[in-house]
């Protein structure tokens, strides 16, 4: 009885041993395209490879029921708009996008097709930030 028990487990825990990526493939497209919208982005998000769980890259978290990007936190510096592939993060509840003075242009209408979207904070560096107070 032990040793079909220990089998048990063993075929039940191997899955998150085994290397097997949880990110949803269409969030890692998505991703992968906001990225490389931006002027810079050879210079920005630098551990958003193809080789590594899109889960697991900086800034971005993922739903644990169901492996969807739900959080997408950039602290680096965006050099363009918010890209309309945004919308492609449908489980999307936390966007923000802080220290990025260069982030220019409005919030594009497509991010109202974020039905899950909860928090949105477009935000520059208060450092760098022109205009005033």
């Amino acid at each position: 009885m032990r040793l079909l028990l220990l089998f048990f487990f063993f075929f039940l825990f191997s899955g998150f041993s085994s290397g097997e990526k949880r990110c949803h493939p269409s969030d890692r497209t998505a991703l992968l395209k906001f990225k490389y919208s931006f002027a810079n982005h050879d210079q920005i998000l630098q551990t958003w490879m193809l080789e590594f769980d899109c889960c697991d890259w900086y800034g971005v978290e993922c739903n644990e029921t169901t492996n969807r990007v739900d959080s997408l936190v950039a602290t680096v510096q965006l050099n363009g708009t918010i890209p309309d592939v945004i919308a492609n993060l449908t489980y999307l509840r936390t966007l923000r996008l802080r220290k990025s003075p260069f982030l220019v242009g409005e919030i594009p209408p497509a991010i109202g097709e974020l039905k899950n979207l909860v928090s949105l904070e477009p935000m520059a560096d208060p450092e760098t930030s022109r205009g005033g107070g």
